[in-house]
């Protein structure tokens, strides 16, 4: 990603469409090269999502979390636009297969990308998990997880 406001992405690169502070967090929209847009916030270190993967927050934004990184003293959480219902441009819009689909406009991406600064900014213990216990959670059989939480509650 480069650094500017509209600019335009060195080779390899997704262009910023616009940065922004939201929420008192950090907000940026992408948009990736022929495709789609993405939509991104970042928690600074003290946060309650600080260092999550983005698996253990449980917020609501389009599509979900599918993105999320640590770097430079900020993790990183973002959504894209490229889930079925939505519609691709440029060269690859021949993958738009659903004739109802619908492309994220900047201002569009923009609001949902508010909402889930929102969203992270009013965070609570509740709402994140332990790092790894989602991962933990999907490789343990049903059967040992209720056996733990026996055990935890005994």
């Amino acid at each position: 990603m480069t650094s500017t406001d509209g600019g335009k992405a060195t080779k390899g690169e997704s262009p910023i469409e616009k940065e922004w502070v939201h929420a008192g967090l950090k907000c940026k929209v992408i948009f990736v090269r022929h495709a789609h847009r993405c939509g991104y916030v970042a928690g600074p270190k003290g946060h309650l999502a600080y260092a999550k993967s983005y698996d253990d927050i449980d917020v609501s934004v389009h599509g979900g979390l599918t993105y999320g990184e640590t770097k430079d003293g900020l993790t990183w959480f973002g959504f894209d636009c490229a889930h079925s219902g939505d519609a691709m441009s440029g060269e690859m819009a021949k993958y738009n297969f659903d004739r109802d689909a619908h492309f994220w406009i900047l201002d569009e991406v923009v609001k949902e990308t508010n909402r889930l600064a929102e969203q992270l900014r009013d965070l609570t213990e509740s709402q994140t998990l332990p790092y790894g216990v989602k991962e933990f959670l999907r490789a343990t059989p049903f059967a040992k997880v209720k056996q733990l939480q026996g055990e935890l509650r005994a």
